[in-house]
C-alpha cells in the first residue's frame, strides 16, 4: 500500500529498479521472466492508479479550499470594525482546519514605529488584548510554554496600511499567505472607516457649534439696532412734525442712521438666515402683502446708499397695490440685496 505522492514516486523508483536487475539476472528461465516482467506491470499500474486518485483528492482539496477563502473574503469586506472582523475569522478559520490565530498590531514609541505588539486571539475575542515588547514575542497569556509549540508569523503586506502581522499554529503554511493579504486589507478598510466616521462626527459638531454662534451674535447685535432704528425713525416723523425743523446737515444724518441701521439690519437678517437654513429651521412667514409699500422703505435705503457713492437712483412704485401672497421680510433682504449688489458694482451713472 502507497500512502502519499511522494511514497509513489519511490515505490516507480523501486520498481524500474526491479526490472532492471531482473533483466540483468542471468539463468532466469522465459516462463520466470514474464511472470515478473507481468508482476511489475500490475504493480505501476496499481501505483498510477493510487496517484490519480491522490491527484484528483488534491484538485478537489484546492477548491474546496478556495470556496472557503471565497466566502472568508466576502464575510471580509462586509465588516466596517475590528470586532466584526474578528467575528468573521472566527466563523472561517475552523472550516479551513485552522485552530489558532492571534493578530498582533504594532504601536510605535519614540523612532521605534514597531516598539510594541498589541495581541488578540481570533477564538476568544472576550479576551483582554495583550501588550508587550514586540522583541518578547510571543506572550505567555496566549502561548503556554510549558509544551511544545511551532508558530508561524506573517506579516500584513506594506499596501494594506496596516502595521502588524497574524500568528498561527504551521500546520496549514501554504494557506497564510492568502489569509493574511485579505486580513490586512479588512483591518484598513476598517481604520479608513473609523477615521471617515469621527471626521463626519467632528464636521457636524464645527456645523451646529457655527450655527449657535451665529445665531447668538445675530441676535445680541439685532437687539441694540431695532433700538437705533425705531429711535431714528421717530425723530424723523417728530422732525417732520415739528416746528421749526431740523437742519438739512442734522437731518441728512440722521436720515443716513436710519438707512444705513436699516441695510445692517437686513445683513444680519441674511446671517440669521444662514444659522436656521444650517439648523433646518428656516421657515416663511407668508401673508397677503402690498408690494409697493413693503418695497418704499428698501427703496429709500437705495436712495441713500446710491447718493453716499455719487450715483444717480431712480424707483418707480406704485402708490397702492400690487397685492401678492409672500413673506414680506425675505421679500425685502432678496430687493435690498439686489440693490446693495447694484450699488456696489456699479461705478458710475445711475441705479434704478
Amino acid at each position: 500500500a502507497t500512502t502519499g505522492e511522494d511514497d509513489a514516486h519511490i515505490w516507480q523508483d523501486a520498481i524500474s529498479l526491479i526490472g532492471a536487475a531482473y533483466q540483468q539476472r542471468a539463468g532466469l528461465t522465459e516462463e520466470t521472466a514474464q511472470l515478473s516482467e507481468e508482476a511489475l506491470d500490475r504493480a505501476r499500474l496499481t501505483i498510477s492508479a493510487h496517484m490519480q486518485r491522490h491527484h484528483r483528492q488534491y484538485v478537489s482539496n484546492l477548491g474546496w479550499m478556495a470556496n472557503r477563502l471565497s466566502l472568508l473574503t466576502a464575510g471580509l469586506l462586509t465588516a466596517l470594525d475590528e470586532s466584526e472582523i474578528y467575528t468573521v475569522l472566527a466563523q472561517h478559520l475552523p472550516g479551513m482546519d485552522i485552530h489558532h490565530a492571534l493578530i498582533g498590531l504594532y504601536e510605535p514609541e519614540e523612532d521605534d514605529p514597531t516598539a510594541w505588539s498589541v495581541l488578540r486571539d481570533v477564538f476568544t475575542p472576550g479576551q483582554p488584548a495583550v501588550r508587550q515588547f514586540s522583541r518578547e514575542f510571543p506572550p505567555r497569556a496566549l502561548v503556554p510554554y510549558e509544551q511544545p509549540f511551532h508558530l508561524a508569523l506573517i506579516p500584513f503586506a506594506r499596501q494594506s496600511g496596516q502595521p502588524g502581522y497574524v500568528v498561527f499554529d504551521s500546520g496549514h503554511i501554504d494557506q497564510y499567505g492568502a489569509i493574511v493579504q485579505q486580513v490586512g486589507g479588512a483591518l484598513n478598510t476598517a481604520r479608513l472607516y473609523r477615521e471617515a466616521t469621527e471626521g463626519r462626527r467632528l464636521a457636524e459638531e464645527a456645523n451646529r457649534m457655527k450655527s449657535r454662534f451665529l445665531s447668538v451674535i445675530g441676535h445680541e447685535l439685532r437687539t441694540p439696532l431695532n433700538l437705533i432704528v425705531g429711535l431714528s425713525e421717530m425723530v424723523l416723523k417728530s422732525s417732520d412734525e415739528a416746528d421749526p425743523l431740523l437742519p438739512d446737515a442734522t437731518q441728512k444724518d440722521i436720515e443716513r442712521i436710519h438707512t444705513y441701521s436699516q441695510h445692517l439690519g437686513g445683513l444680519i437678517g441674511d446671517v440669521l438666515d444662514l444659522a436656521t437654513s444650517d439648523a433646518g429651521q428656516l421657515r416663511l412667514n407668508n401673508d397677503y402683502v402690498e408690494l409697493g409699500q413693503a418695497l418704499q422703505i428698501i427703496a429709500e435705503s437705495g436712495r441713500q446708499l446710491a447718493a453716499d457713492k455719487g450715483l444717480g437712483w431712480q424707483a418707480e412704485l406704485p402708490e397702492t397695490g400690487p397685492w401678492i401672497w409672500g413673506d414680506r421680510m425675505r421679500l425685502r433682504q432678496v430687493a435690498l440685496n439686489l440693490i446693495n449688489n447694484a450699488v456696489k458694482f456699479t461705478e458710475q451713472g445711475s441705479v434704478s
